[in-house]
């Protein structure tokens, strides 16, 4: 007879008790790990008591290996079956030798994202942040460690990077880990944009004035462009470098579209195509070389929400 921990015995043995001029109730009680029954499918208990007074015709008892039998490994459940009681003499019934090996427990890392800008430390003990499938008998486990793997863990790590998970050294509760074949599954912790801030609240945050078009401090650059760009005090737009790019950062709270515009004469402006987009926290756009025109400007038009 052989069983996992998840549940008791699925095919009881069972042998069979009559006796005469009996005095009172036999008591059948099963050695270590087993339960006994008068029926195969329930009310199994540690001791079973059979109403007996004279005569007790011939009556099948079944016996089982219970739920909550511990994993013993090679080393087999056995021992005798006594049947005591009733003013007869006890009789002994050998059971067969049964293991109880483990049962199988995933236990998986839940995701989780992890804010741009932010430190992931690693590991952390004592997480509740992970599921369990396979626990047995109502049994419950409290914490595990997760290790978190390069990829997403520091600040300057971009918005979609991703970092493996890993759970291990299950603990707590009310299981016994012994009892288990635990397999690990990890889970992906991922690099997200901070909540997106309207624009009334980032110039009322950080005391601006004047609407988006105004510039509030007088540095020469709009108050919606300094929205974009995350510069709350004195800035300088960006120029060209050596390459003859323009580098704008990006404010990963910005809410709203923009548009990357160019000109010849400072007074038409056209859509710059193609679009550049956000990367790294930074809007990068090249300036076409080898154009017709004797000057190419560059700007950046934002409309904020």
């Amino acid at each position: 007879m052989r069983q996992a921990s998840a549940r008791a015995s699925l095919t009881p043995t069972s042998f069979r008790v009559s006796g005469s001029e009996l005095t009172g109730n036999l008591t059948v009680t099963p050695p270590n790990g087993y339960e006994v029954s008068l029926s195969v499918d329930s009310g199994y208990t540690s001791s079973l008591s059979i109403p007996a007074n004279g005569n007790l015709s011939s009556t099948q008892v079944n016996v089982r290996l219970a739920a909550t039998t511990a994993v013993n490994g090679a080393t087999g459940y056995d021992g005798n079956i006594t049947v005591s009681g009733g003013g007869a003499l006890p009789k002994t019934i050998a059971t067969a030798s049964s293991t109880v090996s483990p049962a199988t427990l995933t236990l998986t890392a839940n995701p989780q994202n992890k804010t741009y800008g932010t430190q992931q430390t690693t590991p952390v003990e004592g997480s509740t942040a992970f599921s369990a499938v396979g626990l047995m008998n109502g049994q419950t486990l409290g914490t595990v460690t997760l290790n978190y793997a390069d990829g997403a863990l520091l600040p300057t790590d971009a918005v979609g990077s991703t970092s493996t998970i890993t759970p291990s050294n299950a603990a707590g509760g009310t299981f016994t880990p012994a009892n288990y074949t635990i397999n690990y599954v990890a889970g992906t912790l991922t690099v997200v944009g901070p909540p997106s801030v309207s624009y009334t609240e980032w110039a009322a945050t950080n005391g601006v004035t004047g609407g988006i078009s105004g510039d509030s401090n007088n540095d020469g650059i709009q108050n919606g462009v300094a929205y974009f760009m995350g510069v709350t005090g004195q800035a300088t737009n960006p120029g060209l470098d050596a390459d003859n790019v323009v580098t704008w950062s990006v404010n990963p709270s910005y809410r709203g579209t923009f548009e990357v515009q160019t000109s010849s004469d400072l007074s038409t402006w056209t859509r710059a195509n193609p679009q550049p987009t956000p990367a790294d926290g930074n809007l990068i756009y090249p300036l076409p070389l080898n154009t017709p025109e004797a000057k190419r400007f560059v700007r950046l038009l934002v409309t904020p929400n």
